[in-house]
C-alpha cells in the first residue's frame, strides 16, 4: 500500500493508480484527490475495525484470567494493525475530513463503551465512570504503543507487545476482580 509504504505526505495519485493498477483517469472519476482518497481508505479501515470490536465475544473475555483476557483484546487489534499499515499513517497525518473524524470518534466510543462493559462483567462492583475511565486508559496505551509496534520486527516486536500486555495487565489487576 502506497500510504503505508511512502506515508500520506511522499503517496501520490500516480503512484496510487500504479498500485491499483489502474489509469490516473480511471482513479479520478472516483476521487478528485490524493485527500478523498485517504479519507475514503480511512473510513473503510475504521468500519473493518468496528466489525472486529464487534465480533469480540466480550463476555468470555471478561470470565478469563486477566492476563488472557488482555491478550484476547489485544491480539486481533495488533493482528489488524498488522494487516492494515496504512491505516496508522492515515490517522496520524492526513487532513482527515470533519466526517471521517466523527466516523473513526464514534468507533472509538463504541469500542471504549464494550470495554467498560466487560470489565463490569468481570467486577459487578465498578462504578461505570470507573470502567469507562480505565476502557479510555487502556486505549491510549494502545495507541501509544501500536505505531512503534506495527514498525518493528523480531524480537524488538515480541518484547514491545509483552511489555504492553504487562502494562495494561498491571493497570487492571487494582481495579478488576
Amino acid at each position: 500500500m502506497v500510504f503505508a509504504r511512502d506515508g500520506y505526505h511522499g503517496a501520490t495519485t500516480n503512484e496510487i493508480s500504479a498500485t491499483a493498477e489502474v489509469s490516473p483517469a480511471t482513479l479520478y472519476q472516483f476521487f478528485k484527490n490524493k485527500d478523498e482518497i485517504a479519507n475514503a481508505l480511512t473510513r473503510d479501515y475504521a468500519d473493518q475495525l468496528g466489525q472486529l470490536h464487534e465480533s469480540m465475544d466480550y463476555a468470555s473475555l471478561a470470565r478469563m484470567d486477566l492476563a488472557d483476557m488482555v491478550s484476547g483484546i489485544t491480539d486481533p487489534l495488533i493482528n489488524f494493525h498488522k494487516t492494515h499499515p496504512a491505516f496508522i499513517t492515515l490517522l496520524l497525518d492526513a487532513p482527515l475530513s470533519k466526517e471521517t473524524k466523527e466516523a473513526k470518534h464514534a468507533m472509538m466510543v463504541k469500542f471504549i463503551g464494550r470495554l467498560a462493559a466487560m470489565f463490569r462483567l468481570r467486577d459487578p462492583e465498578m462504578q461505570q465512570s470507573d470502567a469507562e475511565w480505565a476502557a479510555q486508559i487502556c486505549l491510549m496505551v494502545f495507541k501509544g504503543f501500536i505505531m512503534e509496534i506495527s514498525s518493528s520486527e523480531g524480537a524488538r516486536k515480541q518484547r514491545l507487545i509483552a511489555e504492553f500486555k504487562a502494562l495494561l495487565v498491571s493497570r487492571l489487576e487494582g481495579q478488576l476482580a
